[in-house]
Order: structure tokens, then sequence, then C-alpha cells
């Protein structure tokens, strides 16, 4: 794992939270990929524990862990930010999204 582009030795096992259904509490990857759900623990391990990172910036995450720029586009204050979006398609450029609880959004 790399974080802000220096290598270090991360260690995490396969133990992932899930609910009673077997769903995944935090992270959801995209059919049977992994990789999300076992970076997003690394990300918590950094951090001490799962509840330090809730509600955190994956665009943040992502900084941190490859050391490269990054941008974060607010939907109601980007007008053409699907178009953004598109372009970063295009470019291949590693992307996320999320959605903040309404109690911490102005």
């Amino acid at each position: 794992m790399f974080i802000l582009g220096m290598k270090i030795n991360l260690i995490v096992d396969d133990y992932i939270p899930c609910d009673e259904y077997g769903k995944t509490i935090f992270s959801s990857a995209n059919g049977s990929e992994l990789w999300v759900i076992l970076v997003e623990k690394a990300f918590a391990k950094m951090f001490k524990n799962y509840e330090n990172i809730i509600a955190g910036d994956p665009t943040e995450a992502l900084r941190i862990l490859t050391g490269a720029p990054s941008e974060t586009y607010v939907h109601k204050q980007s007008p053409n930010v699907f178009d953004q979006i598109l372009e970063g398609e295009k470019m291949n450029f590693v992307m996320a999204a999320c959605t903040f609880p309404a109690s911490m959004v102005e």
C-alpha cells in the first residue's frame, strides 16, 4: 500500500463487517470485486477503526493512499458535473462518489 506516494506494509485480515444478511456494512463492490472493501479496511486500520472514517471523503482517502492530486465536485455547485464524470471516465481516472447524511449538509 502507498501512503502519500510512500510504500508501507499494512496487513489486513479477511474479516469484513457485514449485516445479518451478509451485506457489507460500509463500502460495496461492483460484482465480485473485493479490492474496494479491502482498501477501505486498510484505510480504516490506518485510523485505528471504521468509526474514525465514518462520513469520510473518498477523494481524501484516494489522495492519502496514492499521493495523487484529487478534486471534489459538489453536484449542486457544479452544473456540469456529469460532463466532468464522463471526461474522467475517458481519461481512466479513479473516481469515487459519496453522499453525506442530511445532518452534515448545510
